[in-house]
């Protein structure tokens, strides 16, 4: 193993799940798959959780150098993960300055504890979360992270927490300034949207005729011209021929910036969890480029 070159050890070593292990072996494996460390750790298990917090401590060289790291941490947690877990998940997220992009995937309530510590040494571009709390914005995890471009609201997978993200509290003006592009459903979106600089937007659901006017609204609210408009419209296939001009017609304002629009269609009051997330495969897929 000493004397394999380190291109062909951090080939060998990617497909394992157990990277903060392997590290560990000795100075040479420890050299060449630091760089990687990131890339692929499966923080479902609390064994492998527990290793890669031991290698944060352990090594001077994370610590010492952390721009050579790789930048991107993908955290899963389901079901039967016990606080205990999360609270090593929020240990190893203090020794990790360098991250600029994190996605989170909580479908339970355990997970919160990670919110709730505060002085992450990290400044993130893009953050991605699915399933946010009701206080998730005035969190200080939130309003400490002044850099995030990009926020990824992903659908949650479990229904009654989908229902519950209308009931959270739109965020205050200075909680993510910076913010470029935003994906997630209607509800979330539309608290967001006003006075920051965003210029993407993305929807995870449709939005019915009754909701249009105040989304449209807080669209135009928007501190930058917007060029990416990606949402679905709740209509039945006989009402396009009105509804679609309509929204062209409401959305005026941002004619001589729109560099892209995608709609997608879907039956009026049409149940999410029936319905196929795709778009594509239910009734018609526009993009005006």
């Amino acid at each position: 193993m000493r004397n394999l070159p380190c291109e062909l050890l951090q080939i060998v070593a990617s497909y394992s799940d157990n990277l903060p292990v392997l590290v560990l072996v000795n100075k040479h494996i420890h050299r060449c798959l630091t760089p990687i460390l990131y890339r692929r750790i499966d923080v479902s298990v609390e064994s492998n959780t527990k290793a890669l917090l031991n290698t944060l401590r352990e090594s001077r060289a994370l610590r010492k150098h952390p721009q050579v790291f790789y930048t991107t941490l993908q955290i899963h947690l389901m079901f039967g993960h016990s606080e205990r877990h999360c609270a090593v998940l929020g240990e190893v997220l203090m020794l990790t300055p360098n991250i600029i992009e994190i996605s989170l995937n909580f479908v339970f309530s355990n997970a919160q504890v990670i919110w709730k510590r505060t002085g992450y040494p990290f400044q993130l571009q893009t953050l991605g979360v699915s399933g946010v709390s009701k206080d998730f914005f005035s969190t200080d995890f939130a309003q400490t992270q002044k850099a995030v471009e990009h926020l990824d609201l992903s659908l949650p997978s479990n229904s009654r927490l989908r229902k519950l993200q209308s009931f959270v509290v739109a965020p205050e003006p200075e909680v993510f300034p910076k913010l470029k592009s935003v994906r997630g459903m209607r509800a979330l979106v539309q608290h967001i949207l006003p006075g920051r600089p965003i210029s993407s937007v993305s929807l995870w659901d449709t939005i019915e005729k009754k909701a249009l006017p105040s989304f449209v609204e807080a669209l135009s609210e928007t501190t930058a011209p917007l060029e990416f408009l990606h949402v679905g419209l709740g209509m039945s296939p006989n009402s396009w021929y009105k509804r679609i001009p309509a929204f062209f017609s409401d959305i005026s304002y941002a004619h001589g910036s729109l560099r892209t629009l995608k709609l997608w269609f879907y039956p009026p009051n049409r149940d999410l969890d029936s319905a196929p997330l795709d778009p594509e495969s239910v009734y018609v897929f526009l993009q005006v480029t």
